[in-house]
């Protein structure tokens, strides 16, 4: 049964369907380059306009001057509008400059001798941490230049322990404060100082600033982020926030705003964050390819949980209890809300608002248990670590009757995961066709178990008879735990929550996410950094064989080694920076290898992991170089390929 969706908009409804097309550019990158280096030299000086550097570059002839009585050139276009265009994208590269109202300047410059407020909690008190949300949210983009306290200077410094952004503060810097307490962070440069107890001042000024700046989004019935519109304000006048005023989240919600995170939205509706929830919202339907019913049904729940989240179930506009719990039990709209949603930052108050729809939903009475509840939080289950509750969830979903394909995925993956490959490929026949690729895949790994006869000799080696060693247990064949484990690592890497993080690690470095993916020592090298290794240990690990655990230890520690070809048949291979020579087996696809060939691979007790990827003679010095200093970080190996150095 479809619910039925609020009658007045959601929250999540704004640029549902908006495009985002770019326009191209009319200047070529030599004039953009040109543009920036006189852009940053003029800053030296001071603040600068756009109107300011357009006139530099035509007195430059970086660009060429207007020609009015030329409507058939496109010399009409290098305008103060097109190039603000210009300068906004550009600059969003550049951390340390902030540009807005066709104004530009430093950060370290706009912020300089600037002083904000936080009241300070009991926790923080107890963890020497101050968040950088809302009313500090200004020092956290001035400490995106430069966190490292200079030598002689204050030691208050930018802390990103458990993914949370915060000050680290020593300790006896809060000598005698108490909870509730007022401090103040002055911003100088790498160096901040506390004040603690200032009298501060009412803020009128700064208020009126900021929530004028903040006010065409609240007209809209949408929330926005403090950071930018501080910083403009701050850009526009200088004089702000030169005094101690009251805590800006004191400010606004004193004028009636409600609070989220560092975003303020109107306190008379629900309201989501500006752009960000609808893009979410996009991006799992895109994922699990939902359909016009299933989509208005996510948009029910997410409007239950932002209701929640503002404090705001008594509204009109909030969904019923029942009807959230019959819209999460749609169609797959329980696993693409959890894609949606469950973010480091919200993760605590998303596994609350599941927990809570898991109560009621186990409440209700009827004779029929809403999966959806089931599904949400056995998913969250699963992220923390927590593999026990979340299967006997996803039993719990499958016992209720009829087939629920997230249910039954998500056991199987369990499965895979403790190596019971023929019971994880028998789950995904029930829901996937004989070709899909994870049913193929099950299928392939399940050649890789070792089995024998009740009296037959253990094939693990060990001597003993298999009915007193490893009956009725999985064993793996040790000449493939390396396949297994890197297998296990690629599916973990590539499931729906991860994708995005592995398109963002190459789209950063300029990789196209294909060029990732089809790289075996790319993705290798992803599958084996501390990005994918560590939430994987944090969530799958417990379900490995311990002889599988100890392989992914080896598999971490393996260098890259940077090889030359001395011999074929058998092969034998010199590594570069130590000297060794090395007889291997090893593979470079579809590349025939000769003597004298220079590659980049990982080697294990003789064999290749992964492929061995070949570079050009004239890379031998440039990469012996990096290797020398330790093993490159993984940013900087996606970097030399998409920059085609390799």
């Amino acid at each position: 049964m479809t619910p039925t969706p609020p009658e007045r908009p959601g929250p999540f409804d704004d640029n549902f369907d908006e495009d985002d097309d770019d326009d191209e550019s009319f200047l070529t990158e030599e004039q953009e380059e040109a543009i920036m280096v006189l852009l940053h030299a003029r800053l030296e000086d001071g603040p600068a306009t756009v109107d300011d550097i357009l006139a530099a570059a035509q007195a430059d002839g970086i660009v060429p001057r207007l020609d009015p009585d030329d409507p058939d050139s496109s010399n009409y276009l290098i305008d103060g509008e097109y190039l603000t265009e210009m300068i906004m994208d550009l600059l969003s590269w550049h951390d340390h400059v902030w540009f807005a109202d066709g104004r530009i300047d430093r950060i370290a410059r706009i912020l300089d001798g600037k002083v904000f407020t936080y009241r300070i909690t009991a926790a923080e008190l107890a963890q020497c941490k101050l968040p950088l949300a809302a009313d500090l949210c200004a020092i956290g983009a001035g400490l995106r230049l430069d966190h490292t306290p200079s030598e002689g200077g204050t030691t208050i410094r930018l802390d990103e322990r458990d993914g949370v952004h915060g000050l680290a503060v020593p300790p006896h810097l809060l000598d005698g404060v108490a909870e509730g307490e007022l401090v103040a962070i002055r911003y100088r440069g790498r160096d901040l100082e506390l004040e603690v107890n200032p009298a501060p001042g009412p803020g009128t000024a700064e208020l009126a600033a900021v929530l004028a700046r903040l006010q065409p989004s609240l007209d809209a019935g949408r929330g926005d982020e403090l950071t930018p519109h501080v910083m403009s304000a701050l850009l526009a006048e200088q004089s702000l926030f030169s005094q101690p005023a009251l805590p800006l989240s004191e400010l606004l919600t004193g004028a009636g705003l409600v609070q989220d995170g560092a975003w303020f939205g109107p306190g008379d509706r629900i309201w989501s964050r500006f752009g960000f929830e609808p893009e979410l919202l996009l991006r799992a339907a895109s994922s699990y390819d939902l359909d016009s019913c299933c989509i208005e049904a996510l948009r029910v729940v997410t409007t239950r949980w932002r209701a929640e989240l503002l404090g705001m179930v008594d509204r009109a506009e909030a969904p019923a209890l029942d009807t959230t719990i019959e819209a999460l039990s749609h169609g797959e709209v329980a696993p693409a809300l959890a894609e949606m949603l469950d973010t480091t930052e919200y993760h605590a108050r998303f596994v609350t608002f599941a927990e809570g729809l898991l109560a009621a939903a186990d409440e209700s009475g009827t004779d029929v248990r809403p999966v959806g509840p089931h599904l949400l939080v056995a998913y969250l289950a699963e992220q923390d670590g927590d593999i026990e509750r979340a299967e006997r969830l996803y039993r719990d979903v499958l016992s209720a009757g009829g087939i629920a394909p997230a249910a039954v995925e998500g056991l199987a993956m369990i499965a895979f995961d403790r190596s019971d490959f023929p019971a994880a490929n028998q789950l995904l026949r029930r829901i996937y066709e004989p070709t899909y690729s994870h049913v193929k895949m099950t299928e392939r790994l399940a050649k890789a178990l070792l089995g024998a006869g009740r009296n037959d000799r253990c094939p693990c080696g060990s001597g003993r008879k298999y009915k007193v060693c490893h009956s009725g247990r999985i064993l793996v064949d040790p000449a493939k735990r390396v396949f297994v484990v890197m297998s296990k690592l690629a599916n973990f890497a590539g499931s729906r929550p991860r994708r995005h993080d592995l398109a963002y690690a190459s789209l950063m470095s300029g990789l196209k996410p294909d060029e990732l993916l089809t790289n075996q020592l790319l993705f290798d090298s992803y599958l084996l950094d501390a990005i994918t290794v560590d939430p994987f240990r944090a969530q799958r690990c417990s379900l490995l064989p311990d002889d599988e655990k100890a392989v992914l230890d080896v598999l971490v520690e393996l260098p890259l080694r940077l090889l030359e070809i001395v011999a074929l048949s058998p092969m034998v291979v010199q590594d570069l920076l130590t000297g060794e020579r090395l007889g291997c087996e090893m593979s470079s696809g579809p590349v025939l290898l000769a003597i004298g060939q220079l590659g980049l691979a990982r080697l294990l007790e003789g064999e290749m992991v992964g492929q061995f990827t070949v570079v050009p003679p004239h890379r031998r010095d440039p990469l012996l170089q990096v290797l020398s200093k330790g093993q490159p970080p993984l940013g900087e190996l996606f970097t030399w390929f998409a920059q085609d150095e390799i």
